[in-house]
């Protein structure tokens, strides 16, 4: 997958694991923001609000 995941907070490129799959939940290395992968093949996903 040469697709990149772009942190919705902060625009910078987070680190994937070699294969995703549909829910997995990535941390954004720079700001702590996480996303959940919807789709894979296209690649689509959303971020995670938490509840304050």
């Amino acid at each position: 997958m040469k697709e990149g995941i772009k942190c919705p907070d902060c625009k910078q490129s987070m680190k994937v694991k070699k294969e995703l799959m549909v829910g997995d939940v990535l941390e954004c290395q720079n700001c702590g923001c996480e996303v959940e992968v919807l789709s894979v093949e296209p690649l689509k996903y959303r971020e995670l609000l938490e509840e304050k």
